[in-house]
């Protein structure tokens, strides 16, 4: 119980930035499992669309990670000539690229 008590009270101190990352990657498993559990349960006739759907959620997880990293204050120092801005930039090209993909997947 002590461990998960100093857990919440040092996640208080975290930036709003990343607890929204954390939300969304929270989302994103969330939804992963959802269609997982969806194709074991009701079969995966259009197995396309589950794999799409499976790639999607997996790949916009591993994209706000690294979201998160870039804009961790902690680790400035490793992500030294990347700004905010142009970390988000990536972000949300390479989402772009990622859902297209998907969609084109699909079919």
């Amino acid at each position: 119980m002590d461990i998960a008590t100093e857990f919440w009270s040092n996640y208080q101190r975290t930036p709003l930035r990343l607890k929204i990352c954390d939300t969304f990657c929270v989302y994103y498993v969330s939804v992963a499992l959802i269609v997982t559990a969806y194709c074991f349960l009701f079969g995966s006739f259009p197995f396309n669309a589950f794999l799409s759907a499976l790639f999607a959620s997996t790949g916009s997880f591993v994209l706000t990670v690294s979201l998160r990293m870039q804009s961790n204050p902690s680790n400035a120092a490793q992500f030294r000539g990347i700004t905010l801005q142009s970390a988000f930039t990536h972000f949300a090209l390479s989402m772009t690229l990622l859902l297209l993909v998907c969609v084109h997947f699909m079919g």
